[in-house]
Parts: C-alpha cells; sequence; structure tokens
C-alpha cells in the first residue's frame, strides 16, 4: 500500500512562518490602484496566503496568526468576500499585469507597502499582492497555491471560504467598485465645461 503525503501545506506554512520573522507595522494606507484589480463589478484584493479566519493555527503557533486585519481598511470599504460573490471571483492568474504593485523579479516587493509574492509559475510578471496592507504577520501572497493554475511542484486551492478550500488556501478581501462613467455621461460633462469656458471668454 502506498501513501501519499502532500507537501504544499507545509510549504505554504514554512513560507508563512518565514514571514513571520521579517513581521513589520501594517502598512495603513489606502490601497493603491495597482495593488487590486476591478473584476465583476467588485474590487478585489489578494489579501493573505493563509485562511483569513486564523485556522491556520493547525499548522502555526496560534500566538503568530489570528487572521487578516480590516480594522483600517474597512473604512474604504474592503471586506471578506461572501461564498456567493466568489463563485465568481477571479483566477490568480488575473492579478498578473505590467505596472501592478509588486515588480516580477524574484525576491522584490512592493516598495510601497512591503507587500511580496511567492515566484514560483509566474514568469517575470508583475502582480498585484495586498497583503501588507491587511496584515503585519503575513505580508506575502503565495500565487503557486492561487486557483486555476497548474504549476509544477505546487498544489492549487479554492480562495479561503470557497467549496474546498484550506486553511492555507489564500484570501481574498472584496468592495464595490466605483461605477465607471458611461460614455453619454462623460460627453455632457466634457459640453458643460466647453460652454463654460466660452461664457467665461465672453465675459473678458
Amino acid at each position: 500500500m502506498t501513501i501519499r503525503i502532500s507537501l504544499r501545506p507545509l510549504a505554504a506554512a514554512a513560507l508563512v512562518l518565514a514571514c513571520a520573522g521579517a513581521q513589520a507595522a501594517r502598512y495603513d494606507a489606502p490601497v493603491a490602484a495597482n495593488a487590486y484589480i476591478t473584476y465583476n463589478g467588485f474590487d478585489w484584493a489578494w489579501a493573505n496566503p493563509v485562511a483569513a479566519d486564523g485556522s491556520f493555527v493547525e499548522y502555526a503557533a496560534p500566538t503568530l496568526y489570528t487572521g487578516i486585519d480590516l480594522s483600517y481598511q474597512s473604512q474604504f470599504g474592503w471586506r471578506l468576500a461572501t461564498v456567493e460573490e466568489l463563485a465568481f471571483a477571479p483566477l490568480a492568474s488575473q492579478f498578473l499585469f505590467e505596472g501592478a504593485n509588486v515588480p516580477g523579479e524574484p525576491g522584490a516587493k512592493d516598495p510601497v507597502s512591503g507587500s511580496w509574492v511567492n515566484n514560483p509559475g509566474r514568469n517575470g510578471m508583475d502582480m498585484a499582492c495586498a497583503a501588507a496592507y491587511f496584515s503585519a504577520w503575513a505580508t506575502t501572497c503565495n500565487y503557486a497555491n492561487g486557483p486555476g493554475l497548474n504549476v509544477p511542484g505546487y498544489q492549487s486551492s479554492p480562495w479561503w471560504g470557497q467549496p474546498g478550500s484550506q486553511a492555507w488556501s489564500d484570501t481574498l478581501v472584496v468592495r464595490v467598485a466605483a461605477p465607471v462613467p458611461e460614455a453619454a455621461t462623460v460627453a455632457m460633462m466634457l459640453a458643460g465645461l466647453a460652454v463654460i469656458g466660452a461664457v467665461r471668454r465672453r465675459r473678458r
């Protein structure tokens, strides 16, 4: 009889424990525009490398981790996503885009917040990771464990809160995205500004 043991949760635990050794202050500022993505009517921020409820203590000492901290970011609308919202969540690969806050070079950190990314699988691409905005302890995003990926040697998992997620699943937070002005509304605003400008010129 062969017994298979998954080392992926242990790898995630080791990575997050490594973060604990470099603990710093949570970065209290509005989440930068290049540290999150907008998808399906929500802003989505990759906020934590493990479960938001602190259940990761199964792998780590309870004194080290108690879940993500929304005490500052909630004033900007950030919150945990519901199960219904997570059904329409983005895939991990959608957080990769040129100009995202964490540069693609191995070991690079966001120069503003200090967030960083576990590199395997992203092939040098920049990535939006907002972990340092939501924790002083776990400031990394484990890209290789993200849903929708098939990185050799790593175990993908649903986002925390989705069916089948694990204590080591990465966590997203959401807020309702600001509405994008319709083209007609923008045109009306520009026309109004043009009229105001013409009236001022005539008065002069």
